[in-house]
């Protein structure tokens, strides 16, 4: 049938247009059509950094998009988290989360991290570890509690900063164990292993992967490991249980949140896409090499509980410990 009405043929090709412009709507919707950008209020080059940044790698094979890693460290994560306020909530801009965040949350109260952001899921985390100078006279954890409760306040540790999560988890231990010895503040975890390492400070808990550059040189020896079981890495190392250190495991997270108001369907895929992406061999052997685990949230909604859990167990080391920071 021939059609040369005029009238026909503008319908006819009003209707192909409109059909062409659904469909690249669509396509344009299609998530995620643009590169990715990831903030990351850390400087570059530490361990937080290098995890997200093995993640990322994949991360992107899995979107099939770019995903850029932004550092913006400063500030007590103030920065980074200032950066995010602006960034519009359509799954474009990701937030680099860990643990410390929390315990500065609590510590500080410069901003409420649930409010703001919407959590997708963890990247990856690591255990916990009591750690004395290998020169210390103290074998086992037992040995160390013993000398600090014969002697109230006199034993001192090292932290990565007054409020920092290895801060609040050595309260924690403190509280669980029965005795209170000094802080003293480091500005970074590493200037606190260097005291250690000199003695002059008597123990200190930190990630495990810092604690394995120490052991095998014999500058340090670990007590206990904040983890259900032993690890294979360190075998010898019993646990904070077996110590006889009633504390909860605790271990170094890290993970990834969208801001607030972020669609619910780009957040699932998100979540999908981080977990297809740590379960790539080549992600858990890299993040292995350098002591750390790759593990997923099972859901966004239970990456969410683990902070508002974790704010809790947090706030109420804070208040036990009557612990009072600086604004």
């Amino acid at each position: 049938m021939k059609l040369s009405h005029p009238t026909t043929r503008r319908a006819l090709l009003g209707l192909a247009c409109a059909a062409a412009f659904s469909s690249s709507a669509w396509a344009a919707d299609k998530y995620p059509s643009r590169p990715i950008r990831i903030i990351m209020p850390l400087p570059a080059g530490g361990p937080a950094d290098a995890l997200l940044r093995i993640h990322a790698q994949q991360l992107e094979k899995v979107l099939k998009q770019p995903v850029v890693i932004d550092n913006k460290p400063g500030g007590s994560y103030a920065v980074g988290m200032s950066a995010m306020a602006g960034a519009p909530a359509d799954g474009y801009t990701l937030l680099a989360v860990n643990v410390s965040m929390v315990s500065t949350q609590v510590t500080l109260k410069k901003f409420d991290l649930l409010k703001s952001l919407v959590p997708v899921g963890r990247i990856a985390e690591t255990p916990a570890m009591l750690l004395v100078s290998g020169k210390s006279a103290y074998k086992s954890a037992g040995e160390l509690v013993a000398q600090a409760k014969a002697n109230p306040g006199r034993m001192n540790y090292g932290v990565g900063g007054a409020g920092s999560a290895e801060h609040l988890l050595t309260v924690m231990m403190e509280q669980a164990a029965g005795f209170k010895s000094t802080m003293i503040p480091f500005k970074g975890t590493i200037e606190g292993m260097t005291a250690l390492v000199a003695g002059d400070i008597e123990y200190q808990v930190v990630p495990v992967p810092l604690a394995a550059q120490f052991i095998p040189k014999g500058q340090a020896r670990g007590l206990a490991v904040f983890s259900p079981q032993r690890l294979k890495a360190f075998p010898d190392v019993p646990t904070v249980a077996e110590a006889g250190i009633a504390v909860s495991p605790f271990s170094f997270w890290g993970g990834l949140a969208v801001p607030a108001g972020t669609p619910a369907d780009i957040v699932q895929e998100l979540h999908r896409a981080m977990a297809e992406a740590n379960a790539s061999p080549e992600v858990q052997a890299k993040m292995a090499a350098i002591g750390a685990i790759a593990t997923n949230s099972p859901s966004p909604q239970a990456f969410t509980k683990e902070f508002a859990d974790e704010i809790d167990r947090m706030t109420a080391a804070v208040k036990a410990g009557n612990i009072k920071l600086e604004q």
